[in-house]
């Protein structure tokens, strides 16, 4: 098994975030991160050119994470109104999911993949509802959604 050093330049799940030094299988540098430029290869030649690209990539980390710090405070003072149907119950016509929600809040320019936004119980109901929005780098906020008829 031979390991070798990179220098991730981006975000990789259960792998690490971009700017940091890692060893991981030969293989697996080789046929998926090099080629997809998700890293660069750290060897005694390339050292200064590591060192200057990673001070680039942290640069850009500090940078996306004040604009994400930014984003979240904005979202905990937003209030998002969705408007849907309801049966003589007082129930909704199903749920709002977070697709419905993302969609939602594009229509405010704000682009939130779905796959960040959980929601602990399905919406079924009328009423304000929290949801937590992941925005990455351990940053995390708080929406509330007022469900009206």
């Amino acid at each position: 098994m031979v390991f070798k050093s990179i220098l991730l330049l981006k975000n990789i799940q259960k792998l690490g975030c971009s700017g940091d030094v890692i060893k991981v299988r030969g293989g697996y540098a080789r046929n998926f991160l090099l080629p997809n430029k998700l890293a660069i290869m750290i060897s005694r030649k390339n050292s200064k050119y590591i060192n200057h690209r990673k001070n680039i990539v942290l640069s850009k980390n500090i940078l996306k994470e004040s604009n994400l710090k930014i984003l979240a405070e904005k979202l905990e003072s937003m209030k998002l109104t969705i408007y849907s149907d309801i049966t003589s119950r007082g129930r909704l016509f199903g749920s709002i999911t977070p697709k419905d929600i993302s969609r939602h809040l594009k229509t405010y320019n704000i682009s939130i993949d779905y796959k960040q936004i959980s929601v602990s119980s399905p919406i079924k109901s009328i009423g304000s509802h929290k949801i937590t929005i992941d925005l990455g780098a351990s940053i995390s906020s708080t929406l509330t959604i007022d469900v009206k008829n």
